[in-house]
């Protein structure tokens, strides 16, 4: 989403599901979590930053050659 465009996303369903196993720590916890996987998403794009996402990461998959590579 922020690739094409948007200037914030939400992420209610991590924080909701951390304070259901953990309570406060469990939020801070599942937010971490988040945090890093971002951080690891952006080094794999080769991007530095949240604010450098562009159009340029987004690739359009056809329907056709997304089941030929998963079965």
């Amino acid at each position: 989403a922020l690739s094409l465009g948007a200037r914030m996303v939400l992420v209610g369903r991590p924080a909701m599901y951390g304070l259901a196993v953990g309570g406060h720590a469990g939020v801070r916890h599942a937010l971490q979590l988040l945090r890093r996987e971002i951080d690891v998403d952006l080094a794999l794009l080769g991007c530095p930053r949240i604010e450098n996402l562009n159009r340029d990461f987004v690739v359009q998959v056809s329907r056709e050659s997304w089941h030929a590579a998963h079965g």
